[in-house]
């Protein structure tokens, strides 16, 4: 039957509709699932409360696709959590707005590290715990190091992100205390970001109060100094974790080439994320399948800063001075 341009099918969404039910019906077995092994996986570290979730948000909106709050509960299926994604956020999928989904206020918005909105950023955590036997982030035992797969972590998300064909980045608190274990994947790269470190640790010892109800209960990764620092007060339990996790993400990242390893402060990203993108972009040139377009997200975020004057403040800047003295004092023990 004849139709006008606005009531034609569109080909190409049909195509991918009927290799999603391929998938759906018959899984993988029969599939020849190639990837790009040089396509750009960014794994994204830093303390808790330091900006990692904005920094997802952001990406996802820049080009570089994040697991969304659908995708992350099809975990065991990374190429077809990949498909379903995209096949609501890849536009030219989308016809006639068949499947439009109505966008968030403020796709931006978050409640301490947790987003809202089907296609809203999420931690993946699922995903993680396939391959790495982790509940929160810490150093994990030799035991627990001869369960871990990176190998079959990396490709899935490889799968991953050639259904969705963009790179892709995950955010990978729960596994920071052993990048080494991806140094031998030439393709993953690691986006590192912190903040002012005093900043952080109003920023997450406010955290234990509104989640926890109690500044005595820790919240979230462990550093490896943590049976020595929970014996301290609340808030140099927060200062070391904080100084301590930031040490243990720099050393790691001492070790890989510097060509896949971008840092980035808190206050730089919201200052200037344009440049963030142009170094996100130079690790995707190598890539034979993908290239960021020019940047045209936002040009600046704003900063949300805590009162120097404020005895949260200048406690905090106390906190971590003391915890600072004591790896001092113990190295001189040494």
């Amino acid at each position: 039957m004849k139709r006008v341009n606005g009531f034609k099918a569109h080909s190409a969404a049909a195509d991918f509709v009927n290799h999603l039910n391929y998938v759906v019906a018959n899984g993988e077995a029969n599939i020849d699932l190639t990837y790009d092994p040089l396509s750009p996986l960014f794994l994204v570290v830093g303390v808790p409360r330091s900006g990692t979730t904005v920094l997802m948000q952001w990406l996802e909106q820049s080009g570089i696709s994040v697991p969304n709050n659908l995708s992350a509960r099809f975990a065991g299926n990374p190429y077809f959590a990949g498909l379903l994604q995209r096949l609501l956020t890849d536009n030219r999928l989308n016809f006639r707005g068949e499947l439009t989904i109505p966008k968030q206020p403020d796709f931006f918005a978050s409640d301490y590290g947790k987003t809202r909105g089907l296609l809203s950023p999420h931690e993946f955590s699922f995903y993680f715990r396939r391959f790495f036997p982790v509940t929160v982030g810490e150093k994990l035992t030799e035991e627990q190091l001869v369960r871990c797969n990176p190998d079959g972590f990396v490709k899935g998300l490889a799968l991953f992100s050639s259904a969705l064909e963009r790179p892709i980045a995950v955010k990978a608190l729960l596994i920071q205390y052993h990048l080494d274990l991806f140094l031998p994947f030439p393709n993953v790269h690691i986006l590192h970001v912190h903040r002012d470190l005093v900043e952080n640790i109003c920023s997450l010892y406010r955290h234990r109060k509104i989640v926890a109800g109690d500044v005595n209960e820790w919240i979230s990764v462990k550093p490896p100094q943590y049976d020595f620092l929970k014996e301290m007060a609340p808030l140099e339990q927060v200062a070391g974790q904080v100084y301590y996790t930031n040490k243990e993400i720099i050393d790691h990242l001492e070790k890989f080439p510097e060509n896949r390893v971008i840092t980035c402060s808190h206050e730089e990203f919201c200052n200037n994320p344009n440049s963030l993108y142009e170094n996100i972009a130079s690790c995707c040139v190598f890539s034979k399948k993908y290239t960021l377009p020019l940047y045209s997200g936002p040009q600046r975020f704003e900063i949300h800063s805590y009162d120097k004057k404020s005895s949260l403040y200048t406690d905090a800047k106390s906190a971590l001075e003391k915890v600072m003295f004591n790896l001092v004092f113990q190295k001189r023990g040494d």
